[in-house]
């Protein structure tokens, strides 16, 4: 790349990049570097700067990482956050600690499951966006009835009817609906 430069009245050439000696440019590659910008900040996995230009961005993605559209995501975790709130409000069971949610793309890099429960937190896929309400409820009361049994014993099932009394009809529509969740 060239550019005319005036310099006390003559011009000269200035060589931004030498295409022709390329061993006398110089080269440095960064890794994770974050620009702010208009739009907020950027951060580039790997950027190749030559003669201190950036001219090569690159974004390396984990294939083991899955990403969820946030505002689906932001959906369901507003809808599991009302029913888990409604639950408490009727006192029915009284759970240690408090309840939280996690939407995630796949768990355990399984298509076939909906949610699983992980300490204090709900793992709900975020797919589940599409379930309705009995749907949903059902879930949450499942989950919380296995932060205090872990088997799907008799006594599971009364914790879960004591959570949701209709439990069934959410149960339902789960089996009905969940064949068309990826």
């Amino acid at each position: 790349m060239v550019v005319p430069l005036e310099k006390e009245g003559r011009e000269e050439v200035i060589r931004i990049v030498d295409l022709k000696n390329v061993d006398v440019n110089e080269f440095m590659v960064t890794r994770q570097l974050t620009v702010e910008g208009s739009k907020g900040e950027f951060r580039a996995d790997i950027v190749l700067f030559v003669n201190g230009i950036p001219l090569v961005l690159i974004e390396c993605k984990n294939p083991t990482r899955e990403e969820v559209d946030k505002e689906q995501a932001n959906v369901l975790y507003s809808r599991l956050s009302k029913i888990y709130d409604e639950i408490e409000r009727e006192g029915k069971v009284k759970v240690f600690g408090n309840i939280d949610f996690e939407v995630v793309k796949k768990i355990d890099r399984k298509n076939e499951k909906i949610a699983k429960l992980k300490g204090n937190k709900i793992i709900v896929k975020v797919s589940a966006v599409n379930l309705p309400d009995n749907a949903l409820k059902y879930i949450v009361a499942h989950e919380i009835a296995h932060t205090l049994v872990k088997r799907h014993t008799k006594k599971f099932w009364k914790i879960v009817e004591t959570i949701y009394p209709e439990f069934k009809v959410g149960q339902k529509e789960l089996a009905e609906y969940s064949k068309f969740l990826v």
